[in-house]
């Protein structure tokens, strides 16, 4: 908390700036968590949904042209004595189709009259499998489920077609068998797909048994599916589902074979929204931290470009009020409206502040019925002058000042102390120091003037208080010492000369001006007497 108290402007702004993105940023993840998951488990369903739809039109119509080309080799075959053309009508089948691994010519009692390749040696075998028995029975194209062969154990559908003679007579079938456990036509179209995310892509029978998968190990497996599942796939219906196994949840699309009741499966375990969502958020979090670094380095600039004014009016208003620090103020360039009107509320407080020092200074300092100095201001003022080679000291007082008091009333003996004091005002320099020492005594100090020319200014001043005529004042006399300021230690010892003189001018009759020097010729502090309002 201290920490916090003694931060700068500044810093504090930046790191408000910096929790403020920090904030944001775990919002935004976490709404991206929440919200998003559920829309990409909805964008996956929808792509599988779409994905199995399109693999199920495609493996129908290969389905369909294969129909199609077992019917039209069908149609080349009358007669089932012509070995030769009975073989050759296979390998082309089976070659140039490219939908078959195998190819078969059965004749109405189930015995194999030829082969594609001749290598399978089946020619003349009797065959006893149930799509036989269907393909025969129907005498129409016949599609079988999966079943595992006789001859030569492999997991294959059976595709057929009827084979009629000129007269209509029906002879038999052609068939062509597909491996599902090898290279085939469903490895084509299944296998190799454009889908952008990690499905699994199987055909499924109805009942849930797996017809082809990539991985061979898989197919002829039972796949779980619900009740749910299993009633919408017996009504052909294409759609997208949930299906939950164990733990495991899947993302399934579905797309009906319309030749066959098989269907295509495209499903995606849960885990792959998780990855999505885990990816997304670390390329958010690179990006929110682009974000921060460049929001902290803004926020650092645009705070320090706020805070300055602010931090100089601080250091500022710490120090003593002066002139000068008042013009560093008014120079600060405080360019938005709280920091201006800050300045100009302390600039004039400061500059109130002054005037009220300079004003109780000047009270401290000055005599409130002349004006003149006070002891207080004269000798400090004196302190501060130093000792120069030629200052003078005249130490003044009126003569009968208490008669005057007693005869005439205080309030008179004040006017007539305000009208010597005038009178000193007028003969004295700017540069000289007037001040009154209390009662009816006056100190005056002439800097860069000689005792002698002191003698001249303080006579001068004598006789003008003399002539004074002013209605309703009594006239006054004065008698005054003078002392320099080269023959004392210091500014009291100065002023105590003086008033040695002074005592001289009023023994020898006042109204008079008298020097320090004529009374004793040789610098002494023995014998000094303080002057007072007794010297009248």
């Amino acid at each position: 908390m201290t920490a916090l108290r003694t931060m700068k402007l500044n810093l504090l702004l930046t790191w408000m700036s910096i929790g403020a993105v920090v904030l944001t940023g775990v919002l935004l993840l976490t709404s991206l968590y929440f919200y998003q998951k559920a829309n990409i488990e909805h964008t996956i369903l929808e792509n599988n949904n779409a994905y199995a739809r399109k693999l199920a039109e495609t493996a129908d119509r290969v389905i369909g042209i294969s129909q199609q080309e077992l019917a039209y080799s069908a149609s080349k075959i009358h007669s089932f004595s012509d070995y030769q053309t009975m073989v050759d009508e296979a390998d082309r089948l089976r070659l140039q189709s490219g939908f078959f691994n195998s190819v078969i010519v059965v004749n109405d009692h189930g015995i194999i009259l030829a082969t594609s390749p001749e290598s399978l040696n089946l020619r003349g075998i009797g065959l006893q499998s149930e799509a036989n028995a269907n393909a025969l029975k129907t005498r129409k194209p016949y599609i079988s489920q999966p079943f595992f062969t006789g001859t030569t154990n492999r997991y294959v559908i059976f595709v057929s077609s009827p084979v009629f003679d000129h007269a209509g007579n029906y002879l038999g079938y052609i068939g062509g068998s597909i491996y599902l456990k090898e290279k085939s036509i469903l490895n084509q179209i299944i296998s190799t797909h454009f889908y952008n995310y990690s499905a699994n892509v199987s055909i499924v029978s109805n009942d849930g048994h797996i017809i082809f998968n990539k991985d061979p190990n898989k197919v002829g497996s039972q796949i779980g599916i619900d009740d749910q599942l299993k009633k919408m796939l017996s009504q052909n219906v294409s759609g997208a589902y949930v299906v939950n196994h164990g733990e495991a949840t899947q993302l399934l699309g579905v797309g009906n074979l319309t030749k066959t009741d098989w269907n295509v499966f495209v499903y995606a375990d849960d885990t792959l929204v998780n990855d999505i969502m885990l990816s997304t958020i670390r390329q958010s979090v690179w990006f929110i931290i682009l974000i921060l670094v460049f929001t902290s380095l803004l926020s650092y600039a645009l705070s320090t470009l706020i805070a300055r004014p602010l931090r100089r009016l601080a250091i500022l208003s710490a120090s003593k009020p002066t002139a000068h620090v008042v013009e560093e103020i008014r120079q600060i360039d405080a360019w938005y409206y709280e920091a201006n009107k800050l300045k100009v509320s302390i600039s004039a407080g400061m500059v109130s502040t002054i005037k009220q020092v300079k004003n109780l200074d000047r009270e401290a300092s000055t005599d409130p019925l002349t004006g003149l100095l006070n002891r207080r201001g004269f000798m400090t003022l004196a302190s501060i002058s130093g000792k120069h080679s030629e200052n003078a000291l005249i130490s003044l007082d009126l003569d009968h000042f208490k008669r005057v008091n007693d005869t005439w009333g205080h309030d008179t003996g004040d006017k007539v102390l305000v009208m010597v004091s005038s009178i000193l005002k007028t003969i004295c320099r700017e540069t000289d120091l007037v001040g009154r020492f209390g009662g009816e005594e006056f100190v005056i100090m002439l800097p860069g003037t000689s005792t002698e020319n002191a003698e001249k200014i303080a006579d001068r001043i004598r006789c003008s208080i003399e002539q004074e005529k002013q209605p309703q004042l009594p006239s006054v006399t004065i008698s005054a010492g003078i002392a320099a300021l080269e023959d004392a230690d210091n500014i009291d010892e100065a002023i105590k000369m003086t008033d040695i003189a002074l005592y001289e001018a009023k023994d020898k009759g006042r109204n008079r001006v008298v020097l320090y020097r004529s009374v004793c010729p040789l610098p002494q502090t023995s014998g000094v007497h303080t002057a007072s309002s007794s010297h009248a």
